[in-house]
């Protein structure tokens, strides 16, 4: 085979805007590229909403490659170029999302069966195919004599393939939300290059939502599917290959990299499961002890990362380690040698894939009398025992801090801190599964990779030679777009879930390539012969092999994603007890009705570049300081104030700002604020703490509470639904029965959106609701 495509996992993100599109950033961590008539550009976005404060569609650009570099439809020796793309969402069908539990990577006896994990939408309906999102392949042919043709390249019902007779749709009204009614839609450039766009971030359902999962009975338009190309030369040979295209959520802080991101996690699955993919890295089950990391390549962006995590999330002990002098550390002299061990030290291991699950501790639940009674010396002493039974350095995700139990420790049943030695493990994010007993996996740890070459580093083992790539083994192309999403932790996730780590879904032979089921053959059959079923499979899990169907590396995520992206921001997690996460408080007839975080806790993130927590607001005109509530520039305040509620959320995730460095053009200064936050749709409030003091009369003492009060102001934002309402009929009013034409050669994208009158403002705007992080 000598052609290949690019990316082989590409990454489209959803946008509400009817009429404005945007491309990929062309490396990590970058700012997304402009569209203009239907043409990819160079040119960096200046703006990631629409003028009327709608989220731009962000699409996946596909290229094909041969020795000779690209192919386009312009080349002599190029016949035509073929696309068929197959999305797809499986949510609603799949097992409800539970942590680890049904993860095979701990072994079959960590199956959702061995668990017994209940589906979705279990008592619904028992035609569990009638729960996916299915609208269908869509095939563009370009050819060199082909002008301009309106077609209609959407994925909806109303352009189903007439042979495809297992499409599958959502219900068309909803209670809560707007109804899905497209995944989105695919077009070509000029050139004949493939351009993938998501759907419209419409969601919809009919029960509440109580948890960061979602629920039953709703549906969302993620997808995910194969992406097929096929050349035909004109000699008449033809040539054929496949890649993936994820459809996620918006990337609200573009330019604030993941630590461990999803490049990361795929080239790690290939360093430890694909035989001679860098054998000098790692051959024969084990990591080469002489390698030689390269510190720009392999260790300068981990610091990078943790350091720009400030920017969306309160880490202070991350950016302070981050900016240690490297220039100093990198020499080789006593001193620097000693740092950078100790560097290292202060990085968290991994605890392993096959160990055996964390027993729980007993009882797992309590009345809520018994929990407010429980005698926290008969505690502290089970903790002294599973802390033994469990140590740091066989289980180090469950641990906080370096050698936790030497400075955390109990004298005569009493717990003492030792001062003077306590810096928490890098890094400081929350770990897959922090939110159940089963099997918990507290805190974050890199890939077992990145900590390799950390090693590597800390021991001497590095060079600083510049302009190290992995070009030659994963072509940079195939990197940008996934190393823009998480790849740890999964609980669920972002974009995609932990089914990423597992080898069996890949080509191995084949760089960050997915093993597809369905051949191109296949799709063939239906478009030219008209007799072919059997795409998407009922309750499959790709994770036994055969290969991806569409819609199975989104199928585990939260459905409705804004679930996940609204609760999974922070976390309180237990750092005393390896075995312990929540309190179970139960009725009196055993039914649980709340989990407690296991005191003490720990405030920490799960993924602040994604799901920021804390922003700096970025109103640097009269007119923005103005809408945004008279709040100072420069003042950090909560990403999501003012949504305090999964209805809330569903129905206004559009009006949250994107995180962006204001000063981009001076690299090494980086300035990031909150921008084009949709201040219009929110009211805010500054009571004063006196008059808090008042109402609850408190008197300081009998002292006058006038005389002693201090004028500190405490933000309060809520949605208000009469501005909401309005703010929504200015942004829709025109958009009825209006259509746009994205010209390409050989196609024409054609998207329409929905006028105001068909988006249900929830009752929910009118209550005020302050959400309980998992």
């Amino acid at each position: 085979m000598s052609i290949k495509i690019h990316p082989t996992i590409g990454v489209a993100r959803l946008g509400n805007s009817p009429n404005e599109f945007c491309i990929v950033p062309d490396k990590t961590g970058g700012i997304p590229l402009e569209f203009e008539g239907g043409k990819i550009t160079d040119k960096k976005i200046r703006k990631f909403k629409d003028s009327k404060g709608l989220i731009k569609k962000q699409g996946q650009p596909f290229r094909i490659y041969d020795q000779t570099g690209e192919i386009t439809i312009n080349r002599k020796d190029i016949k035509s170029i073929e696309w068929t793309v197959h999305l797809a969402n499986k949510k609603a069908e799949w097992y409800q999302f539970d942590e680890l539990k049904g993860n095979l990577l701990f072994g079959d006896k960590n199956s959702y069966a061995a668990w017994n994990v209940p589906l979705r939408n279990n008592d619904l309906t028992k035609n569990r195919q009638s729960l996916f999102i299915d609208y269908g392949p869509r095939r563009i042919t370009v050819l060199k004599e082909t002008n301009p043709i309106e077609s209609n390249f959407k994925f909806d019902k109303k352009s189903v393939p007439a042979n495809y007779t297992e499409a599958q749709f959502p219900p068309a009204k909803v209670k809560y939300g707007q109804p899905v009614e497209s995944l989105g839609g695919i077009l070509t450039d000029a050139e004949g290059r493939l351009i993938v766009f998501g759907g419209f971030g419409r969601t919809g359902g009919d029960t509440s939502l109580t948890g960061f999962g979602g629920g039953d009975q709703w549906h969302d338009d993620i997808s995910d599917g194969p992406v097929y190309c096929k050349v035909t030369y004109t000699d008449n040979k033809v040539e054929s290959i496949a890649a993936w295209c994820i459809v996620g959520s918006p990337d609200f802080a573009p330019e604030v990299v993941n630590i461990s991101t999803l490049s990361d996690s795929i080239f790690d699955v290939y360093v430890r499961n694909s035989p001679g993919f860098i054998p000098e890295l790692f051959d024969k089950g084990k990591f080469k002890p002489d390698y030689e990391a390269n510190f720009q390549r392999d260790i300068k962006p981990v610091f990078d990362r943790m350091k720009g995590y400030q920017w969306v999330a309160n880490v202070q002990p991350m950016a302070n380690l981050a900016s240690l002098d490297f220039y100093e550390i990198n020499k080789n002299t006593s001193d620097a040698n000693a740092t950078r061990q100790k560097v290292f030290n202060y990085f968290r291991g991994i605890d392993p894939y096959t160990r055996a699950p964390i027993e729980n501790p007993d009882p797992l639940a309590y009345t809520q009398k018994e929990f407010d009674q429980l005698d926290q010396n008969k505690i502290i002493q089970k903790e002294e025992k599973y802390s033994a039974k469990y140590p740091q350095d066989k289980y180090p995700q469950e641990y906080l801090f370096k050698d936790q139990n030497k400075y955390l420790t109990v004298e005569d049943g009493k717990e003492i801190v030792k001062e003077g030695d306590l810096f928490p493990l890098m890094p400081l994010n929350s770990g897959t599964n922090s939110v159940r007993n089963e099997n918990p996996l507290k805190f974050l740890a890199l890939t077992e990779t990145q900590l390799f070459l950390l090693k590597q580093w800390a021991d001497g083992k590095f060079n600083l030679k510049p302009d190290q790539h992995w070009e030659g083994i994963v072509p940079a192309l195939d990197t940008i777009s996934v190393g823009n999403c998480i790849g740890l932790p999964m609980s669920p996730g972002i974009e995609v879930t932990w089914n990423v780590h597992n080898q069996i879904i890949y080509n191995l032979n084949l760089p960050f390539t997915l093993k597809v089921k369905n051949s191109i053959a296949k799709y063939d059959k239906l478009f030219n012969v008209g007799k072919e079923t059997g795409f998407l499979t009922v309750t499959r899990d790709e994770c036994l092999g055969g290969g991806c169907e569409p819609g199975d590396l989104t199928k585990r995520m939260a459905c409705p994603w804004q679930a996940d992206f609204f609760n999974c921001t922070v976390q309180n997690i237990n750092f005393t007890n390896p075995t312990q996460v929540k309190d179970y408080i139960v009725d009196s007839k055993g039914e649980i009705i709340n989990r407690i975080p296991t005191p003490p806790v720990y405030y920490s993130y799960w993924w602040p570049p994604q799901s920021p927590w804390d922003v700096l607001i970025g109103e640097l005109t009269k007119e923005g300081f103005h809408e945004n509530g008279n709040w100072e520039s420069g003042r950090q305040m909560n990403y999501q104030r003012g949504l305090n509620s999964y209805v809330q959320m569903v129905e206004f995730w559009d009006t949250l700002g994107f995180v962006k460095d204001m000063n981009a053009n001076n690299a090494g200064f980086p300035y990031l604020l909150e921008t084009e936050r949709g201040h219009d749709f929110y009211t805010s409030q500054k009571p004063l703490i006196s008059e808090i003091m008042v109402k609850l009369k408190y008197d300081n003492n009998g002292l006058n509470v006038d005389d002693q009060a201090i004028e500190i102001e405490t933000p309060i934002f809520y949605l208000d639904i009469a501005k909401a309402r309005r703010r929504r009929k200015e942004q829709f009013a025109t958009t009825e029965n209006i259509s746009l034409k994205a010209l390409s050669v050989g196609s024409i994208n054609t998207i329409t959106y929905h006028p105001f009158k068909k988006i249900k403002i929830s009752e929910e705007l009118s209550k005020v609701r302050f959400k309980f992080r998992r």
